[in-house]
């Protein structure tokens, strides 16, 4: 039935699987660089958002409607470009969460406790992720 199955699986594949940790190793670099964009574009969108606010108020307080339009203007794609950022950081966190819940069942199924923790950080990482970018 199911097991047969899935203990066909596990022999033929899970091994094959366990050595392609290089690939991980890479995916793992490749987030890394990612969450770092994601970051300096966060970074931004703040500094555009808020150069923005300054030049809406300064252009109100000199009477000056275009110079106001233009920090509004200014806000809302800072605003914008941090919401963006958030956006892929929480996709990045859902990746996490998925590949840890996988390896962390993998580890449980072939008896590998080092395996199932290290899914089980990779999945709380994610969690965390997704939650912070709220």
């Amino acid at each position: 039935g199911i097991n047969a199955e899935y203990g066909r699986w596990s022999t033929c594949h899970i091994k094959q699987w366990l050595t392609s940790r290089e690939s991980s190793n890479k995916q793992t670099k490749q987030i890394q660089m990612d969450s770092a964009k994601n970051n300096q574009e966060r970074a931004e969108g703040k500094t555009e958002e808020w150069s923005g606010w300054a030049k809406d108020k300064i252009g109100g307080l000199i009477g000056n409607e275009q110079m106001q339009a233009e920090g509004k203007g200014e806000q809302l794609k800072g605003e914008a470009k941090q919401e963006h950022a958030k956006f892929k950081e929480r996709v990045i966190g859902t990746t996490e969460q998925i590949g840890g819940a996988i390896k962390k069942d993998v580890g449980k199924l072939i008896g590998n406790e080092q395996m199932e923790a290290e899914g089980k950080a990779t999945e709380l990482k994610g969690q965390a992720r997704e939650h912070v970018n709220k």
